[in-house]
């Protein structure tokens, strides 16, 4: 069997939500985000988020969650 697998660091997550939404384009990337059926976040508990972080991670994540 295939998946299509996503690998990334909380860190570079973060980071990519926090220029999508200065943008104004967070449902692309949802969309985008959204063709993966696994994605795995590596260093979740390691690295300190700003409080937009957290809260934009949070959100990709639990909108992944209900497609499920």
């Amino acid at each position: 069997m295939n998946y299509k697998v996503k690998f990334i660091s909380a860190a570079e997550l973060v980071e990519e939500l926090h220029l999508y939404n200065e943008e104004h384009k967070l449902g692309p990337l949802e969309k985008r985000w959204l063709k993966f059926e696994l994605i795995i976040i590596d260093e979740l508990g390691y690295v300190p988020f700003t409080k937009i972080g957290s809260e934009l991670l949070v959100l990709i994540l639990c909108r992944s969650l209900r497609t499920v």
